[in-house]
């Protein structure tokens, strides 16, 4: 699923941070996978000279960046702490969809 996406001038073109969020059975491999097409599709927007995918295991009120959010709250530690005010617009729900970010036609050949 979708969580966020943010997308900074950069130049004459965009940086985009993107971040996803996976089942947390999902193996390594795919996460991994997954975050790397949808980076290389992104990537291949004229107007994105950058692209940086995040793959999370579960949606998060809190801002990965703010140095007054305790570590605790950006990992596995989190399901034992208490609430803390959530991001603006933030929501904790986790959603299920399925996403396909197949390569384009042309890479499936490339090693």
């Amino acid at each position: 699923s979708l969580d966020v996406v943010r997308a900074y001038h950069f130049g004459p073109k965009f940086l985009v941070e993107v971040e996803i969020v996976m089942l947390e059975e999902t193996p390594l491999r795919e996460s991994h996978d997954v975050g790397i097409l949808l980076q290389h599709k992104i990537e291949r927007l004229e107007e994105v000279d950058r692209c940086f995918v995040h793959v999370d295991y579960q949606f998060r009120d809190v801002d990965d960046h703010d140095p007054k959010t305790p570590i605790g709250y950006k990992t596995f530690e989190q399901r034992n702490l208490p609430p803390i005010s959530p991001r603006e617009g933030g929501t904790a729900k986790p959603k299920s969809s399925t996403v396909n970010f197949a390569p384009p036609a042309e890479a499936a050949g490339e090693a």
